[in-house]
């Protein structure tokens, strides 16, 4: 099956001055085909510091043409997947670092991040990370 799209660039001009506006222009160029089907390659997902109650992340950022958000997903159980805690939503791609707090002292917990897309809600998973928070009042230990 065929899935591509037309994407173009188009500009929007107005004609006339600021107190009579006479009409619009628009005029388009750089016309592609967009392959739907086709995904970016997988973020990569790591953990760069560590709390009593925090786990701070970094992954690379998506290159997909088709970008909607970063989904940041947490679990006290490995597999994490879209049926678990969800941390926060992003919107921008060059949004790539998280802090996701509130979190229990000496516990064990997954992340994984899941880029949407637009077309047909597809998502690709990033590789699922792990560690143990510190226990209380431990401080802060940076791992990168």
């Amino acid at each position: 099956m065929n899935n591509r799209v037309l994407k173009t660039t188009c500009q929007i001009s107005l004609i006339g001055g600021l107190s009579i506006m006479l009409g619009i222009l628009i005029t388009c160029t750089d016309w592609d085909l967009i392959d739907t089907e086709k995904k970016s390659d997988p973020i990569t997902l790591q953990i760069i510091a560590v709390s009593d109650s925090s786990v701070q992340l970094r992954w690379t950022q998506s290159q997909d043409i088709d970008f909607k958000n970063y989904v940041v997903l947490y679990s006290t159980n490995e597999g994490v997947d879209t049926t678990n805690k969800v941390a926060d939503t992003l919107h921008f791609s060059i949004d790539t670092n998280k802090t996701v707090g509130n979190l229990d002292h000496n516990k064990r917990y997954y992340f994984r991040v899941l880029v949407t897309t637009y077309r047909n809600s597809l998502f690709s998973p990033s590789n699922e990370v792990t560690t143990l928070t510190l226990n209380k009042n431990q401080g802060l230990t940076l791992l990168q």
